[in-house]
């Protein structure tokens, strides 16, 4: 006794046994017809499905499981990791970086190795890291790659992309992340000539104050020099003299100090006064003479100042 031999092929049809056929046995006999044709497409179907699961068929027919990791694995645009580094780290067992306590399986962007060839996206172990399957070649990683960062105290919520050219052989290769989206620093907002990083509100909003009202200031924000602009109104009590002391002492040098007379503080008050300085104004205040009628006030209490000044 012997199989009905199989050929791996989908048969159009299946045979029908006539009233009129002999019966008539073997390999291509009419009785065997029917079982043949069954057993080609079974053959055919198992024949398929073996070739899927060894990822032998062609991306032309059919993508099997591997071409389509293998094809998303070259993709610049990488599986987030947990965390990145904020500085050279030994590349073994779990650890904290960046404010986050790594476990094993967890993908980590190294980015500030000593030796900057060990830079890449590892898998964290307990013993020696390994470099993740995406990005263990120079296929997979290569220049312009992107990858998100989930936590840390630094980097959460960033992305930071391969900035090394040319060809790459990963773990041979110097390879530079750098930040796709810099946060300019307090210094070069106030340069204010570095035109690739970005410029956050609180950078610009650095350094102004303000405090409105019969006396205030206004000081500007770092970015525009840290101005400050003063003002205040003051009735002298002392015979002759205004002194002055401005809401906020200047942190370098007052350049400029306007004194005025002013009548709008009550009290017996002369209008035929004039007020002038009397010396360079200091980082704290200024003195005014006071004059009435051209003769330097000699009355305490009747001398209203208003004054201005300008500094940093």
């Amino acid at each position: 006794m012997a199989n009905v031999p199989e050929t791996p092929s989908f048969d159009a049809g299946i045979y029908q046994i006539e009233t009129t056929d002999p019966v008539l046995g073997g390999p291509n006999g009419i009785a065997n017809a029917q079982a043949k044709s069954l057993a080609n497409r079974t053959a055919f179907l198992k024949q398929q499905i073996d070739q899927l699961n060894s990822g032998q068929l062609k991306p032309s027919w059919i993508a099997s499981t591997d071409y389509v990791q293998g094809e998303l694995q070259k993709l610049d645009a990488k599986q987030s990791v947990r965390a990145a580094t904020v500085a050279n780290i030994t590349l073994s067992g779990a650890q904290t970086i960046d404010g986050v306590v790594l476990t094993v399986g967890d993908r980590v962007l190294v980015k500030d190795q000593n030796t900057a060839a060990q830079n890449g996206i590892y898998l964290v172990a307990a013993q020696s890291w390994t470099r993740a399957i995406d990005a263990d070649n120079g296929t997979k990683l290569n220049s312009g790659a992107r990858v998100a960062i989930e936590e840390g105290a630094v980097n959460a919520g960033k992305v930071w992309y391969l900035a090394t050219s040319g060809t790459i052989a990963v773990g041979t290769t110097a390879l530079l992340f750098a930040d796709e989206h810099p946060v300019a620093s307090q210094a070069q907002t106030d340069d204010g000539t570095d035109d690739k990083v970005i410029v956050t509100p609180k950078k610009l909003r650095f350094g102004f104050s303000l405090q409105l009202g019969n006396s205030g200031y206004i000081v500007f924000p770092s970015w525009l020099g840290g101005i400050k602009i003063q003002w205040s109104a003051i009735l002298s009590n002392t015979q002759g003299f205004a002194p002055v002391t401005w809401p906020i002492p200047y942190d370098s040098e007052c350049s400029v100090s306007i004194c005025s007379p002013y009548v709008g503080l009550g009290g017996a008050q002369n209008v035929n006064f004039t007020v002038t300085h009397i010396g360079h104004p200091t980082k704290t205040g200024h003195n005014c003479s006071c004059w009435v009628g051209g003769v330097q006030s000699n009355t305490a209490g009747q001398v209203g100042v208003r004054y201005l000044s300008i500094g940093k």
